[in-house]
């Protein structure tokens, strides 16, 4: 958090990745737990600094209502202790969900590395507009 605190006044936005709200799914997914995520997040949205919080939306990992409704419980939560409605025009907290591709395949072969995600198809656009209702009306 020092490092963040820092640079805030030199920022005008936060973009901040959530992958999923509970911490052993999120270790299983990522390696690392979302414990210090977390924190920095319930930290910045006491600043005034605008966030973003966009949601990598993984087949298998949390493309289901429930993670994602979970996820957008927590921004909504961000923003009911800021004073605004994430939906709002002017909100400063809002929520993106950015549908898994496979592009980045070829970046970890590249440096010789093995791609977790080798083989998982692109999420439909339809899929991506379920999650997102989901999202809306906080399905949890």
């Amino acid at each position: 958090w020092g490092v963040l605190e820092q640079i805030l006044p030199l920022v005008d936005l936060v973009m901040m990745d959530l992958k999923h709200m509970d911490r052993e799914q999120h270790r299983l997914a990522t390696g690392a737990g979302n414990e210090l995520l977390l924190d920095n997040a319930r930290r910045l949205a006491a600043t005034p600094t605008p966030l973003l919080f966009r949601v990598p939306v993984v087949p298998g990992v949390n493309d289901s209502p429930q993670a994602i409704g979970a996820i957008a419980e927590f921004v909504r939560g961000l923003a009911r202790a800021r004073g605004e409605d994430a939906r709002g025009e002017d909100a400063t907290i809002d929520l993106e969900l950015l549908p898994f591709h496979p592009l980045g395949g070829d970046k970890y072969a590249s440096l010789g590395l093995d791609c977790r995600a080798a083989g998982m198809s692109a999420v439909r656009p339809e899929r991506l507009a379920e999650l997102r209702r989901a999202a809306d009306t906080g399905v949890t």
